[in-house]
Order: C-alpha cells, then structure tokens, then sequence
C-alpha cells in the first residue's frame, strides 16, 4: 500500500545526479532511497518494499537492464513502477528496457519538474492497479470458497484468460500454459457433452442470448466434475463483440448428493435393486410403449413360502446374504430371456425388490400372453433351488409362490396391475404355496368373494362376543 509519503528508491552512479534527483523528489513531499549500484538497489529493493524506482540504465557493475529483470523476477517486486534515466534515445535501447520490465523512461539530463510529474502519475497507475490486484485475490478467494472460477476470451486479439481458482479447479500445473482459445478450452469438457457446449458458445456469440449450461469436466488428474456454467457476450465501449466470458460453477458434491438421494429413494439398500416406486414408475412409461406396440406387459411377483420360518431362524447378516443371492439369481435369469424355451422374440425384464423376500419382474414387448406364463414358471424354478447359508454350514430350499397379472387384461395402470399379481401371489400361498396363479376375472371373484365371507364371519364373530 502506498503512503501518504510514497518512498522512492533512487538508483544512480553519478553523485551529483543522484543528489539533486533526491532534492527534487524531496521537494515534492516524498521521502527518497539513495544507491549508487545495481547490487545495492536490488537488496535496498527487498528490504525496504520502495513505492517506486527511479533506475539509470548505465552503472558499473550490474547494469540497469539486469536489476530490471531481478525486479521482475521475484514475486515481491513484478508489479513495482520503475521509471528509467537514460542519456541514450537509441530505439534498440528503449526497447531493450520495455522487455526487461520498464515501465517508463526519462532522458538525461533529467528536466526534474517532469520526473515528478511522471513520478506521480506512476504512482497513481500503481495504486489503481493494486485496488485492481486486491480486489481480483478477494474474487479469487471468494472462487475457491464457492468452488468456481471464471475464464474470458478475447477473439479480437485471440487470447484467453483463466482465473487462478479455475486452473485449481481443472488441476492445471502451474508450469503448464493457460489455454491459448476456447476450442482449447474446451478439451477440458467431458467427450459427450463436448459438442453441446461448444454449440452452445457459439449460439450466444452469434446471438447474444445468455447460456447457463450443465456439463461434465474431466481435469487433469482424471476426476470427473459436474459442473454449471453461465457463458455471456463481452462487449467493447462501442457495443460490439469482443468475446466471451464465463463462470464455473463445480456442483459434483451437490450432483453426488442428488445421486445418493435417488439411488436412496428409488433402490433397495440391500439388494441394490429398483424398489417398488422405481417399478410403478417403469410400468407407467412400459404401459405406454405397449399401447403403441398393441402387445402386452406382465407383472410377476414371487416369493419364498418359508420366509418367515429364515426370519426366525438366521440373523440379519445371513438374511441379507440370502436376499443378495434370490436378487443374484434373479438377475442372472432374466439378463437373457432369450434362452428360455419356447420364447421366440426376446421380451425385456425390470427385476425390482418389493418386500422382505419377494421380488417383482414386469416383463414388457410380450407379443403373446403364454410367453409371460412360460418366462414366470422358469423365473419360479430358478428361484426355487436351494441356497447355501454360510451360518447354518448348509443350503436351504424353500417352495415358491408366483403372481402373475397382465396389461391390458387385468388393470391399464401401474397400481393396478401390481395388486392383481400380488392378489395371485397371495392366493397361490393360501391354496398350499409352490405354485404361479395367473389373474384372471374367476381368480378376482373368487378372491373377492373369499374376502367377502371371511368379512362376514368377523362381523359376526364380534357380534356374538358383545351379546
């Protein structure tokens, strides 16, 4: 920060040049540094923090070029103004200078009132750049707090900038080159949406519109971020296109978040299979498709007959154990539909777990109802086969019921078709177990008239007992 009393460092051989230099920077309310080489600027340089350097080019020893480039060279000093003293005009020497890191120059004999003058407006220049610089560290903070950064593309003079919390982001090495343009850019982009964003620059270059977009981002290290990216138009004092410029947002933690959420509302955190909402959900798209297909879908349930007998007899681990291995089976049988016999165009299968150890199937692209009966027997068999229980050092079998319901015979939406297989299941189980019932309208009736008798009797039963 520069103080009311700015220090200037002045740097110069010659005795008297130094000293009435020094007098006239004085005179203009300054307070000065005096050294009379090279060697000595550059560690006065690093001691005392000088505002600015006034630096004659020509001096024994290490010349002013070369305490130009140690300025420059340490990170303390890059941004510091030094003006250059020199009796020479030669244009290979000026530009010698600028290279190094001058930032303005003087020609000896010096006309003192204008160095002050140009002394000054340095230290104006110098001030606004730090506000500039302190305030571009807080954006950058405030990046790295928010998980963002920001990028800008000039196309007029085909360079691109990238903020330093977005080369953190994207884990660029500091000793590797910003990206030169946005098609370079973009190599950061995961392949499949590489198209898309780039489609998407280039329709608010040409149209103005402002685009908030989600991708993917692979960095350097491999990591996969999901990202959200606001991309609009830069303009120029008179309005027209220069550019681009854009903010990442990294949302992966919020993505994952969202994932863990679904995955929690939509899959068995035993199995891993679909639960019964993600089933209904597949059954609303699945009755759709068969509509435009005029073929059918069927919902399978089974379960074990003896699985409360398991539920007292093996602890929870051995629990899960079996479930994973009926879900195992299970998927394994229905991967391939295409082996079962007599099953000529392969229909499609949704394995999900309802409850406890039964299991849904909705089997969809049914071209005829006998190939849901066929595919369910062969899915009730395999499900039947005895399973090894680590606990118990043997394999236990258990017989298994089936349910089975078909669209549009038995119900046109989700919910229905689920509670005529289960209806089946149950009725499969109360007839002795080890069998598939099929829904039929007789089935319905008689289920339902089964229901009616037995609400009957317990009507009366409670009326008998209050007499």
């Amino acid at each position: 920060m520069i103080l009311s009393q700015p220090l200037i460092l002045v740097v110069e051989d010659d005795r008297m040049t130094r000293e009435m230099s020094s007098e006239a920077v004085r005179s203009a309310g300054m307070r000065t540094l005096l050294c009379e080489s090279g060697e000595a600027a550059i560690e006065v340089i690093s001691e005392q923090r000088p505002d600015l350097v006034v630096l004659d080019l020509t001096m024994p020893g290490i010349s002013g070029i070369e305490v130009l480039r140690a300025i420059r060279g340490r990170r303390a000093s890059e941004d510091l103004p030094v003006i250059v003293a020199t009796g020479s005009s030669d244009p290979t020497t000026v530009s010698a200078a600028y290279r190094a890191g001058a930032t303005d120059f003087v020609i000896k004999p010096i006309v003192y009132p204008i160095l002050i003058e140009r002394i000054r407006y340095m230290l104006k220049s110098s001030s606004a750049f730090k506000t500039v610089a302190a305030a571009r560290r807080s954006l950058e903070d405030a990046q790295r707090l928010m998980r963002s950064g920001s990028w800008e593309w000039n196309a007029r003079e085909s360079s691109l900038w990238v903020s330093e919390s977005l080369r953190e982001m994207l884990s660029i090495r500091a000793e590797t080159t910003d990206p030169s343009n946005l098609v370079e850019l973009t190599r950061w982009v995961h392949p499949e949406d590489r198209s898309s964003a780039l489609i998407q620059f280039r329709t608010c270059m040409e149209s103005g519109a402002e685009v908030l977009l989600d991708h993917r981002l692979v960095v350097s290290d491999g990591e996969v971020l999901h990202v959200r990216q606001h991309v609009a138009r830069v303009l120029t004092s008179d309005e027209s296109v220069c550019g681009l410029k854009g903010v990442v947002l990294d949302r992966t933690k919020e993505e994952r978040a969202s994932l863990r959420a679904d995955l929690w509302e939509h899959y068995d955190s035993n199995t891993g299979l679909p639960n019964r909402r993600l089933l209904l959900e597949h059954l609303d798209r699945s009755i759709e498709t068969a509509i435009l297909r005029n073929d059918h879908v069927a919902v399978v349930c089974l379960e074990l007959d003896r699985a409360s007998t398991f539920q007292s007899t093996i602890d929870d681990s051995a629990q899960r154990a079996l479930l994973c291995a009926m879900a195992e089976r299970l998927s394994n049988a229905t991967r391939d539909l295409a082996v079962i016999p007599g099953v000529g165009n392969p229909p499609r299968a949704f394995l999900s777990h309802s409850r406890e150890t039964q299991f849904t199937i909705a089997l969809t692209h049914l071209h005829e109802e006998r190939d849901a009966i066929g595919i369910a027997r062969r899915l009730r068999d395999r499900l039947e086969e005895p399973y090894p229980v680590e606990d118990l050092g043997e394999f236990v079998g258990s017989p298994v019921s089936g349910g089975l319901s078909l669209f549009p015979n038995d119900g046109s939406r989700p919910g229905d078709l689920l509670r005529s297989a289960e209806r089946a299941l149950h009725f499969a189980r109360e007839r002795g177990g080890g069998r598939l019932e099929i829904s039929s309208s007789a089935l319905e009736l008689a289920i339902d008239t089964r229901q009616a008798v037995e609400r009957d009797l317990l009507i009366a039963f409670r009326e008998e007992s209050l007499k």
